[in-house]
This record gives structure tokens, sequence and C-alpha cells, in this order.
């Protein structure tokens, strides 16, 4: 196992551990309070957040592999990259992605991943399958909003490092006009996932005995999953 997969199944066990005890606390206490629900929320945000770097750089390394390209170095901790002297929160270099399609799939992969975990999870939502459990269910809306941060994240990007900008490149859309079709769809995809993540937030904190007062306290929780 190297390095970075022993770190990754520890992120992941940490995770696990943590889900699993608060759902012994939640056995203490049915009912728990809005400030109990926001402090094990920011802390399940920590390990979603690596959850989340494993995840997005997963697919990007998968999609150079699917592609017959070579995947040489794999990050899953912020850093500096040595090659240009930006700041990381995680990459995956390749080599032998040749042509526009091969380049393509490998920028959108976390977008798609992304977008499927987010759908599944709406879908979960908007049938009342999500966990009734408190815990389980902040949980499960902590790892949504960390996924719908990093699928948004890149709708104002403009700068030419951002894989979108990239990806809009390489279909033809160099100027802004062009992109503009393009961002008001992933605008689009990122309001709807939003607006389901914002409605389990509030309906969650209310069923605590809350009113619509405690739900700028609950957005404290998104706000601390920060960006993959």
């Amino acid at each position: 196992m190297t390095p970075s997969s022993r770190r990754a199944a520890a992120t992941l066990a940490a995770f696990l551990a943590l889900v699993a005890a608060a759902r012994r606390g939640a056995a203490d206490d049915d009912r728990p309070g809005t400030g109990r629900l926001v402090l094990a929320g920011l802390g399940m945000a920590v390990p979603t957040y690596f959850v989340g770097v494993l995840v997005h750089e997963g697919s990007h390394a998968i999609a150079a592999e699917l592609a017959g390209a070579d995947v040489v170095e794999l990050r899953l901790l912020p850093g500096v990259n040595p090659r240009d002297g930006h700041f990381y929160f995680g990459y995956v270099r390749a080599v032998g992605l040749s042509g526009r399609a091969a380049r393509s799939w490998f920028l959108v992969a976390p977008k798609l991943v992304d977008l499927a975990l987010l759908g599944s999870y709406a879908a979960l939502a908007l049938t009342d399958r999500l966990p009734g459990e408190p815990y389980a269910h902040l949980a499960l809306n902590v790892l949504a909003t960390g996924f719908w941060v990093d699928f948004s994240k890149d709708v104002p990007a403009f700068w030419s490092t951002s894989d979108v900008v990239k990806l809009y490149d390489l279909a033809g859309a160099r100027s802004e006009l062009q992109r503009l079709p393009l961002r008001l769809v992933h605008a689009a995809l990122s309001a709807a996932a939003a607006y389901v993540i914002i409605r389990e937030y509030r309906d969650l904190f209310r069923d605590r005995g809350g009113d619509d007062g405690s739900l700028p306290a609950a957005l404290l929780v998104p706000l601390a999953a920060a960006r993959f």
C-alpha cells in the first residue's frame, strides 16, 4: 500500500469513526440541540474535506488511466507545486494524455463524480429517504456540501489554471461570451443542488426544536467545508 493510499484509508476510517461516535451520542439524546449539531457538523467537515480531496484527485487519476495515460504523481495533501509554484489542495500529474477527448475526460471527471453524488443525494432527499437519525442525516448533509463546493467553485473561475476554463478552451469556447451558456448551465445545476442541501439543513435544524433563526448557524457547517 502506497503512502497516499494509507493516508486515504486513515482519513476514511477517521470519518467513519466520527459518524459512529455521533450515532452513539444520539442514542443518549434523541433531540440534540442546534449548538451540538453545529459543532458536530464542523467536526465532520474536517475528515469530509480529505474524503473530497481523495475523490476529486482519484477521479482525475482513474480518468487518466482509462484514457491510456500514466499517472506519475498523486498528491492528496496541500502544498506548492514545484513545477509552477502554485498552491494546491491536491493534484495529479499524468503523462500520455494525447488528444482533445482524453484531456477533456481527465479534466471533467471530478465534476461528473460530484454531479452523480449530488444527484443521488437529491434523489434521497426529495423522496424522504435520508436517515431519520439526526447525526447520520447531518453527516450526509456535510458530505453533500463538500461535493457541492467542489462542483460549484469553478462557476465564477476565470483564471487559466482552472480545470473548467481549460475544458472550455478545449471545447472551443475561448471568450467569455462563448462560455456564457456553459457557465449558465453549470450555475443552474449548482443552484438546484444548493436548494436541496439548504432545505435539508433547515429541516434538520428545525426538527431539533429550533426555528428559522437557527438556519444562519446551520450554514456555518458548509462554510467549513472549504474546497477540494
